[in-house]
C-alpha cells in the first residue's frame, strides 16, 4: 500500500480559518466605524477652536469685525467666520457659525458633515458672559450633542443648536 503525502488543507481547516475571519471582520467594522466618527467629530473641534482667540482678542480690544456689527445674530456670510481665524463657513467636516453677543458671550458652532453617527450634530466652543461685578472674564467651555462615546474628553454633551 501507498502512503501518500497530503498536499494542502482540508475543506474544514479552511471552514475554520473563514469562520475566525469572519468573526474578527464582525467585532472589527464597527470598531473602526465609531474610530471614524470620533475623528470627524475631533476635526470638527479643532476647526472651530482656533476662533477661540481671535473672539477673545476682538473682545479685550474692542476690535469686532465690520460685519459683526450686528451683534447676537448668527454669522451668515464667509466673511465673518473668515475674520475669526475659521477657515470657511462651510468644509468638508463642518458648517461654521460664529455669535458674539452684546453681554460678550459667545458660541462657535460646527454642523458636522460625516458619518451617518454624527452627521448634523453640533460641536460648539461656549463662551459664559462677562461678570461686571466680580471682574471676572467669561470662559470656555466645550458642549456637543453626539453620542458620548464619539465626544472629544471634556466636551460636555449638552449642546443645543443656535
Amino acid at each position: 500500500m501507498r502512503n501518500s503525502m497530503q498536499k494542502g488543507f482540508t475543506l474544514i481547516e479552511l471552514m475554520i480559518v473563514i469562520a475566525i475571519i469572519g468573526v474578527l471582520a464582525a467585532v472589527a467594522v464597527p470598531a473602526y466605524q465609531d474610530y471614524i466618527s470620533k475623528s470627524q467629530v475631533t476635526a470638527g473641534l479643532a476647526e472651530i477652536n482656533p476662533a477661540k482667540i481671535q473672539v477673545e482678542s476682538a473682545l479685550n480690544t474692542g476690535t469686532l469685525p465690520a460685519d459683526a456689527a450686528a451683534r447676537g445674530t448668527k454669522s451668515t456670510t464667509a466673511a465673518h467666520v473668515l475674520a475669526y481665524g475659521i477657515t470657511a463657513l462651510t468644509s468638508s467636516r463642518c458648517a461654521n457659525e460664529i455669535v458674539v453677543n452684546v453681554d460678550n458671550s459667545a458660541t462657535i458652532q460646527c454642523t458636522l458633515i460625516g458619518s451617518g453617527s454624527i452627521n448634523s450634530k453640533v460641536i460648539q466652543m461656549v463662551r459664559t458672559l462677562d461678570n461686571a461685578t466680580t471682574g471676572v472674564t467669561g470662559t470656555w467651555s466645550c458642549k456637543t450633542d453626539v453620542a458620548a462615546k464619539f465626544a472629544p474628553v471634556g466636551c460636555a454633551l449638552t449642546a443645543t443648536a443656535i
